[in-house]
């Protein structure tokens, strides 16, 4: 039986790294985990242990938003380290989608803004 988890970045209390490099001593109490202790941990700890990722992701002036760009950064940075070629914290594989979604007319889309600027209706 599979479970499910949803959870809304914007209803978390969280923040960007802060470049500390606590998390890449390579013989540090903190290597691969983010020294900063927020709603972020017991996330990425169910992470470790996920089957799979689904990401819905909002798109605003043509770039992810900046929660997400921090979400996706925090995430991403865990695993990375400095001192080897492949990371040993990456335990396993996990099979991941990204949904992306605009509130876009499909004319503005598909790149047919003209009738905007024309003052027609869309």
């Amino acid at each position: 039986m599979s479970k499910t988890k949803l959870y809304h970045p914007y209803d978390l209390d969280f923040k960007c790294g802060i470049s500390c490099f606590t998390c890449k001593r390579s013989h540090g109490k903190s290597y691969g985990y983010l020294a900063v202790k927020d709603d972020l941990q017991p996330i990425f700890e169910k992470i470790d242990n996920a089957d799979a990722i689904l990401a819905g992701l909002l798109i605003y002036s043509g770039i992810t938003t900046g929660v997400t760009r921090c979400f996706l950064e925090r995430l991403i940075i865990r695993y990375f380290v400095y001192d080897a070629e492949r990371s040993p914290l990456f335990k396993k594989k996990i099979p991941t989608a990204f949904i992306y979604t605009a509130g876009a007319t499909d004319e503005l889309v598909a790149g047919r803004t003209d009738a905007r600027y024309r003052g027609d209706k869309l």
